[in-house]
Parts: structure tokens; sequence; C-alpha cells
């Protein structure tokens, strides 16, 4: 008897041991995901005269000053550049999402000749490097005349092979029967979609939505090859002004950045919800 009660008090020591140890790996992951933004707002505010040698976590509210800020607003020139970057965001957005999903729902559920060949195709472009792509999609950009325009950040993603993997996972957990009763009722393949299937793929469509605002709204490289004048730019590409002559302005460079982070921190905090209901939309489909 003895023994038996030893037993289940080691295996309760044992339980709370591991959920130690998995509360001590979350909090040091959380932290060291807080960490970094945490020390961007308090550079932010740092005094240049401290800026390289006050390493404390506390903020010295005695060094601190807002100029920084005003710079950022004043460099990144919101009515222009943030201008540039919604044109851009926002098209790539629709382009993906309508267009993607539209693909997505022709290599699910219509039939046709070499179908998932030409999906393993496009699937296995996904482990090409995007670097190496780089060098024929400015080669295309610029024989198509549409070198420093916004157009060039936009078309060679404007249809991605992530966005139509990622709503196809989603439509292939949803019956065939919703299709054969549009069928029935005489409806062709775009009512059908647009009237049946699209309402059902609004939650994913959303999480799609915040990987592709992200994608276009931090895009740096890219936008950089293809763009050159200033009235092009995008906001990414603005932080570069805070290049002087005797060096780089991090204050205003960590204010900069901040204010690019806004709306996509945002936009996760307002679309969070819709990353449990996908969860759960996808887990009832496949019980």
């Amino acid at each position: 008897m003895a023994g038996v009660i030893d037993k289940d008090r080691r295996s309760k020591v044992l339980r709370i041991l591991a959920k130690v140890v998995v509360y001590i790996y979350l909090i040091a992951m959380v932290v060291g995901m807080v960490l970094p933004f945490y020390w961007s707002i308090i550079t932010s505010f740092k005094d240049n005269s401290v800026m390289f040698t006050d390493f404390s976590l506390l903020p010295d509210f005695g060094h601190m000053t807002g100029d920084h800020w005003v710079r950022a607003f004043e460099e990144l020139n919101f009515l222009q550049y943030v201008g540039n970057t919604l044109i851009v965001t926002v098209v790539g957005l629709f382009t993906n999402l309508v267009l993607g999903s539209m693909a997505a729902y022709g290599f699910t559920k219509l039939r046709f000749k070499g179908r998932n060949a030409i999906f393993r195709v496009m699937l296995s472009s996904m482990m090409l490097p995007g670097i190496v792509t780089l060098v024929p999609q400015f080669s295309v950009i610029y024989t198509l005349g549409l070198y420093d325009t916004l157009a060039a950040i936009v078309l060679p993603g404007a249809v991605g092979v992530y966005a139509i993997f990622f709503m196809r996972q989603f439509i292939v957990n949803l019956s065939d029967e919703y299709r054969e009763a549009g069928k029935i009722d005489g409806a062709n393949e775009f009512l059908i979609f647009f009237r049946l299937y699209l309402p059902m793929l609004i939650p994913g469509m959303i999480t799609l939505g915040v990987f592709t605002f992200n994608s276009y709204w931090n895009s740096y490289m890219w936008p950089s090859i293809v763009i050159s004048s200033e009235e092009n730019m995008v906001v990414a590409l603005a932080l570069q002004d805070f290049e002087t002559y005797v060096g780089t302005d991090y204050g205003a460079l960590m204010a900069g950045s901040l204010l690019i982070c806004l709306p996509v921190l945002a936009l996760f905090i307002a679309a969070q919800k819709f990353f449990l209901t996908d969860v759960q939309l996808v887990g009832a489909s496949k019980e």
C-alpha cells in the first residue's frame, strides 16, 4: 500500500515538474519575442547623448525626447509613402484573395486533365529560394516597361502559390454537394464559387489576408530593386532615409520601424479570433 502511495506521489511530482519546465520555456519564448519590441520603444525615446551608453531596460525620463518620432513622421511622408504602400497592399490583397481562391477552387472541385500534375509543379516552385527568381522577374518587369512603377511591386506576387495552396486546404474540406446543387439550379462555375463557396471561405481569407498584408506592407528587397524614384517609394524603403553623414539615426529609425509595425499589429489583433475559428473549422471538417 505504501509503495502505491509513493508511486502516485512520484508521478504527481513528475507532472508538476513537467508543467514547470513547460511554463519556464513558454515564459522564455515570450520574453525573447517581446524584449526586442520593448527595446525598440525605449530606444526611440532615448536622447542621442545616451543612445550608446545607457543600456538599462528601465526608461530614464531625464534623457528622453520625442524628437525621433517627429523626424520619423517628417521623413516617412505618410501622405505619399504610406499612400503608395496602401495601394500596393490593397491591390495585392485583392488579387491574392480573390484570384487565389478561384484558382484553389479550380484545382479542388473542377476535373480537368493534368490538374494534379500542374498543382505539383506549382508547389515545387515554393521550394526555390526567392533570390533565385529575382533576375527573371526583373527581366520580365523591365521588358514590359513597368520598371519604377507600383505595378512592378504587385505583379510578381499577384497570385502567389502559397495563397492557392492555403485556400485549397479549406476548399478541399467543403462538400461537393454544394456544387452539384448549384449545377442542378443551372448556375455556372462562377456563380457556384461566388454565391456558395466564397461565403464559407471568409475566415480562411481573413487569415490569408493578414499574411498577405504583412508581406506587402513590409516588403523591402523587391521594391528596392524595381523602384528608383522617390515618388513611387514605399515605407520600407523610406527607412533608409535615416542614414546621415555621421552614421545612422537609430532613434528615428526605431520610431519609424514602430510606426510601420502598428498597422500590422492592429490588423493581427483585430483578426485574432479568426485564427481560432479556422482551427475549429478545419478540425471539425476532418472529424
